[in-house]
This record gives structure tokens, sequence and C-alpha cells, in this order.
């Protein structure tokens, strides 16, 4: 039943029944690396993705069982490296379930990976040196489902003028990122960590950070009518974006969701230094942080912090918005309406980005954070009905006795606001009281 279920439906499976799927008795034929070359006649990974695509052994890979819808591959070594080309996924797989650590790194002949109508996880696993001359420096998938559990993409590159995603480049494609990090890819176009096209992208407990894009979405860019993302616990920092959009960049209809999210030290050379919506649908964004982004200053149009357009930025529960270093007018193309802490030189609470959070840091956890500083602003701010119940790092968040906090209600006008029971902190970090 199961396979024939697969069989009608593999391009459209949701990822949250992904782990099912790569945990079930079902699971067939497993195979072991066990060479960490390329092109040589041991079991190497292309052998082991050829055997899974063709559906026999290929190589030197011999497989453990029939070959069949779940398919594994395990490693008994730590390293794949010198990949002279590409490694084409058509055939759904489970790449290093048992889920040791993992690089796999190219010479730079094109993208690490190239998944096409396929079911694809992978756990614990570091791609890196990918250099795609068209799209995905890390890994190009169209029309399938793809899940990364404690992965990191790092230095992959797109080098053709028209080519985006320097790290990751999604098309009809559910796309999960668990615990993991996009870091230090370019390209010479849109996307320099991830660019989403018609598709659904998911980040949890994540972090997108120093990555550069040619033009737009220096950390993220989301395209299309059906393009978007939902980002909890994650934290998107450092990235940079030579036109809009230094962080997160929505266009054509792309809509994004921003819950306890953290968006810091982007820079847009243009405008919408943290995020931009370029005729994108909708922004909202639910116990998250802005702060600290940058733009053009000189520009009357930059807007460091938030530019939305004519579009629509929905604020949910409370979010702390700009720093000392700007005024509103420099912040935002227009003034947040709804629950907001501004901490605008201006705004209702004017405060400096050193006294809201800290650089990015290993804070413990399994991805780098911005860590709240004594005192911030975003410290037991939130609403705690809004927020997930641990922080980016995996620490529980606080159950604090409310207060009222000074937001922006409508017009900037300054409301006093109950949060209405208890509270927690804003953005992905979680401070430590004890």
């Amino acid at each position: 039943m199961l396979n024939s279920l697969y069989s009608r439906t593999k391009q459209l499976l949701v990822v949250a029944v992904t782990p099912f799927l790569f945990n079930s008795p079902v699971m067939a034929a497993n195979l072991l690396v066990d060479d960490g070359s390329d092109g040589t006649t041991g079991c190497t990974l292309r052998s082991a993705i050829e055997s899974v695509n063709n559906g026999q052994n290929t190589g030197g890979c011999v497989a453990d069982g029939d070959y069949g819808a779940y398919d594994s591959i395990d490693f008994s070594v730590a390293a794949v490296s010198g990949l002279v080309s590409t490694l084409n996924i058509t055939e759904s797989v489970a790449v290093n379930p048992a889920g040791a650590a993992l690089s796999i790194t190219s010479i730079g002949n094109g993208g690490v990976f190239n998944i096409d109508d396929a079911v694809v996880s992978f756990d614990n696993v570091l791609m890196t040196g990918g250099d795609s001359s068209s799209d995905g420096g890390g890994i190009l998938a169209t029309d399938s489902t793809v899940t990364l559990r404690n992965c990191t993409i790092e230095d992959n590159t797109v080098s053709d003028a028209g080519g985006d995603g320097g790290g990751i480049f999604i098309e009809d494609t559910n796309l999960t990122l668990i615990d993991s990090t996009v870091i230090g890819n370019t390209t010479q176009d849109d996307g320099g960590g991830i660019f989403v096209e018609n598709s659904t992208l998911i980040l949890e407990n994540s972090t997108v950070a120093n990555n550069i894009a040619g033009s737009e979405g220096g950390g993220i860019n989301i395209f299309g009518q059906n393009g978007s993302g939902t980002m909890t616990n994650t934290t998107i920092s450092g990235n940079t974006a030579m036109d809009e959009g230094g962080g997160i960049h929505l266009r054509f209809n792309g809509s994004a969701s921003l819950i306890n999210t953290t968006v810091s030290n982007n820079t847009a050379i243009r405008t919408g230094g943290g995020i931009s919506i370029a005729a994108g649908q909708s922004l909202t964004m639910s116990n998250s942080l802005v702060a600290g982004n940058f733009s053009d200053l000189t520009s009357p149009s930059a807007f460091a912090e938030v530019f939305v357009g004519s579009r629509t930025l929905n604020l949910l529960g409370i979010n702390l918005l700009g720093d000392s270093s700007k005024t509103n007018e420099q912040a935002f193309d227009r003034p947040p309406s709804g629950n907001a802490i501004l901490a605008t030189s201006d705004g209702n609470r004017a405060t400096g980005i050193a006294s809201i959070l800290s650089p990015l840091a290993d804070n413990s956890g399994a991805t780098l954070t911005h860590a709240l500083t004594i005192g911030s602003p975003a410290t037991s701010t939130g609403s705690f009905s809004d927020c997930p119940e641990t922080d980016q790092r995996g620490i529980p968040r606080d159950d604090e006795t409310s207060f009222y906090v000074p937001v922006i209600a409508t017009n900037d006008n300054i409301a006093l606001v109950d949060l209405g029971g208890n509270t927690c902190d804003i953005g992905s970090f979680e401070f430590d009281n004890s």
C-alpha cells in the first residue's frame, strides 16, 4: 500500500511525513560507502547514488536488501572528497541516516547535488566546494521533497551571471532545514544562501549567515506565486545583497512568516538591509527581532531594517524593530502598525544594538546565534502564547510574569499593552535569568 501511494504522489509528499518514510520497515536497499574518493573501484558515494537511481548494484557497491522505494546510504568513512562533477539523485534515498559526522567536498566542477523528482533526506552532512555555472552551488532540487537535519551548506558558489542560489536552489520543491546552517555561500545573482522559486521553505532552529548575492536576497530570496518561507527559532545574520534585501527578499508574490526569529547585521547596498518586500505578497512576524541591519543611509529610500513598499506587514505577538543608530525614517519606509517595540532613536524605546544583542557566536546548541544582552528590551517582552516551547538552541522558553510594555499601536501613538499572561524573549535566543 505504501509503495503504491508513493508511486502516485512522491513529488507531492509533505515534509512532515519524511521522517516516517525513512524510518519505516519498508526501507529497501542499504548501501555502505567505504571509499571516500570519486571514480575509484570501491563503493563510492557516486556509485551508491547510481545504484539507487538504477535499482541495481553499480561499481563496487553491493546492496544489503532489495532496491525499492526507500533506499538508504550509510558510510564507513567520515569524508567524501574530490568530487569531479555533480552528484545526480533521481530516486528517493536517505543519505547518512545513521547521523555520524560526514563531509562531502567538491572540487568545483558543478554543484554538489542535483535532486530531481525524489524524496531525499540528509543527516549531519557538510556540503562544501560546489561551483555551479547555473543554479544551486550546494544543492539544486526540482519537483522534490528534501530534508536537512544537522547539516551545513558552506562555501559554495554560483559563478554564472544569471545563476541563483549560492548555497541552495529549489523549484517546485518542499525543503526543510532543522538544526542546520547555510553559511559563506555566494551567487552572482539572487539568493546568496537560499533561492526559493514556487516552493515551500521551512527553517527550524537554523542559521543563514554570511552569504552574498550579487543582486537580491543576500541570505534568502523567495520568489514566485507559490513561493513561501516559514522561519521558526532561526537566525538570519551577516548576509549581503548588492541590491535589495540583505537578509531576506520577497519578490513576485513570495511570502514569509517569521516566528521568534532574529534578523541582524545584514546589509543591502540599495534598500531593505534586513528585509525587503519587492512585489512580495506579505510578511508576517511574531515575537521576532529585526535590528542592527544596514543599507545606504545616504539615500532617502534606503530603509535599513524593513522595506515593505505597497505590500503587507503583519505584526503578531510583540516584535522588536530597529536600533538607535537610525531614525524611524531611516529604518522603515512605513512606520510599523501593530504591537512593536521600536528601538530606533525616535522610537518608543531607543536602544543601541550592543544593548539589544551580542555578535553572532557559538552560544551552545547546533547553530550560531545572537545572544541577548543583560537588560535587552527583547527579554521578557514577547507574547508567551505565541512562542515555541524552546529557543533555537533547544533551551526552554521562560514562563515569566507579564508586565506592561510600550508598543506602537497605530499612527506612531505609544500605548501600554498587557501581554496577557506570561512572557518569553523576542527573537531566536532565550536569555538565561538564572
